[in-house]
């Protein structure tokens, strides 16, 4: 049912949750990734079901897909380091309310980007 209503949806009206289910699945990586990462681009901490899902979902990701999906791998590696550049800057945009997103909550994502980014380094 869920999927019938997805392959009926334009990407882009996709929600967030759906985006990630997709990924965690494995379900059209190559079309889905860069609808997701350009939801991450304006929200660093896209999700449905909390507060980073939608990263958290690529993270799901097996080397093998990565080699599978070689035509977004390198947006995917670009994304990361433009990602990792503004962490490290500080200037990555998260919620500023500490009771949202703790200091915790950053570091967890900023090991996020780097998992993704040694999964899909190690699928060359």
């Amino acid at each position: 049912m869920w999927f019938e209503t997805v392959l009926a949806t334009k990407l882009k009206d996709l929600s967030n949750g759906d985006l990630a289910k997709m990924i965690r699945q494995q379900i059209y990586i190559k079309s889905v990734t860069p609808e997701a990462l350009k939801r991450l681009k304006v929200n660093p901490i896209a999700g449905y079901l909390g507060d980073g899902e939608l990263l958290e979902s690529l993270v799901s990701v097996k080397s093998d897909t990565w080699k599978e999906a070689s035509e977004v791998k390198h947006t995917v590696l670009v994304f990361l380091e433009e990602c990792i550049a503004l962490f490290c800057a500080n200037q990555l945009t998260f919620p500023e309310d500490e009771d949202r997103f703790s200091h915790e909550d950053r570091e967890e994502y900023f090991q996020n980007l780097l998992i993704i980014k040694e999964q899909i380094l190690q699928s060359n």
